[in-house]
């Protein structure tokens, strides 16, 4: 006869389960561009990031010229403050009852709890990874009867049962930003298909609006001082010239500190194509050569279909498999692989030089449990029950802007 599981004996399990690269390798496929990045150790928070403006002087033809013209590198670090995240497991002291009577039971419960927590964390900064430091997740673009249809079907990928909602006028992307006042609306449903989101109550949002924005409450983040938020690719590589300042540096002036960006006389044609250019333009005027290339899923389909209309030759196997199983672009500097990103703006695509982007973190590394003495489960707050805390102390880190870029895409 076995011996009752209790939560103390069953800790062992848990521990095991998550230690190391155990939590790191949760879902990470699901999260392919999250997964690629190099992920490091923070320096201190803030994370200092030092970028070279500038290579100095002191080149010439004539000796006495150059030396004394002769001047050292010129720069300015990036003062970047690594982002808050946390997930709770919350395990009910009823459940717990439930399921220890059987251990193999009470294991997989956990590790089930376990790996859709830190799914949730990993999926909510891969959704903040292509965005521009607001936090929004999604955008109202009409509502009626609780039921919220999203201005683009593609962020419903967001949304989730259970998830608190809040909204603003604004995309939390500045200081001054500020929420609709009222309350928070929970999610009852989502319809993928539809692209629609049903809440329990629309109207615990005062004023809520067509065209507003929509975050996970406790993440939004325009009315704090927008150092405890996460600023991804959207922020750093610019559609326009930027006129703002990111983590300390005034990049007014200095489009470079924002990436580049192609002239909009490239601005057209199918992706592949202003990839291609956009590639190009990089490589033109500021020698960069990026080798990666993240798209939607959506625009990664329409760019294999304009490769088979141009006669390159798709995947075929004697399992009647057919498509393209990889992507790449030949450049004036090599190759690009192109690869998709769900959480990829659909109407946009990023070439990135990797070596120049990471993401630092604090602690031990990108995601982990909190323990107090030795036990990786604790006392809930607000119950008989008890509760694994997870954390995430990162944000995402350029050394070189102008090595990576991005380019509008058309509607597919």
């Amino acid at each position: 006869m076995g011996v009752p599981n209790t939560v103390q004996t069953a800790d062992f399990a848990l521990k095991q389960g998550y230690y190391g690269r155990a939590i790191q390798e949760v879902a990470e496929r699901d999260f392919p561009l999250l997964a690629m990045l190099n992920k490091k150790p923070a320096t201190g928070n803030p994370h200092k990031i030092p970028t070279i403006l500038s290579d100095g002087a002191g080149v010439s033809s004539d000796f006495a010229t150059a030396q004394s013209s002769a001047q050292g590198i010129s720069g300015q670090p990036f003062l970047v403050q690594l982002a808050d995240f946390f997930g709770v497991v919350p395990l009910n002291q009823k459940m717990l009852l439930t399921a220890e009577k059987e251990a193999g039971t009470f294991i997989d419960w956990l590790m089930k709890e376990n790996d859709a927590k830190i799914r949730g964390i990993k999926r909510h900064i891969s959704t903040l990874l292509f965005g521009n430091g607001g936090g929004a997740i999604g955008q109202i673009a009409s509502f009626a009867s609780n039921v919220i249809t999203l201005s683009s079907q593609n962020t419903a990928l967001n949304f989730w049962v259970g998830q608190q909602l809040v909204a603003s006028a604004n995309d939390g992307s500045l200081v001054g930003h500020a929420l609709r006042a009222g309350t928070f609306m929970t999610v009852t449903a989502v319809d993928r298909d539809l692209g629609t989101v049903t809440v329990d109550n629309t109207g615990l949002i005062t004023g809520l609006a067509n065209g507003d924005s929509i975050f996970l409450r406790g993440s939004f983040a325009g009315n704090v001082t927008q150092t405890l938020i996460f600023k991804g690719l959207a922020a750093w590589l610019t559609s326009a010239a930027p006129t703002d300042t990111l983590w300390g540096v005034a990049r007014t002036g200095r489009p470079e500190l924002a990436g580049f960006r192609a002239p909009s006389g490239d601005q057209v044609g199918p992706a592949i194509q202003r990839v291609r250019k956009l590639a190009i333009h990089g490589f033109t005027m500021f020698q960069s050569a990026p080798r990666l290339c993240v798209v939607h899923p959506k625009q990664w389909e329409q760019m294999s279909i304009s490769l088979a209309a141009n006669g390159y030759r798709e995947l075929r196997s004697s399992t009647g498999m057919t498509g393209f199983k990889t992507l790449s672009l030949m450049t004036t500097y090599g190759e690009v692989d192109i690869m998709s990103d769900a959480h990829c703006d659909p109407l946009r695509a990023y070439l990135l030089d990797l070596d120049s982007i990471s993401i630092p973190y604090l602690d031990s590394d990108l995601i982990t449990p909190i323990e107090r003495d030795g036990l990786r489960m604790v006392p809930a707050a607000n119950d008989a029950g008890f509760e694994v805390r997870y954390t995430a102390f990162c944000n995402l880190e350029m050394d070189a802007p102008w090595r990576s870029g991005s380019i509008p895409l058309a509607v597919v």
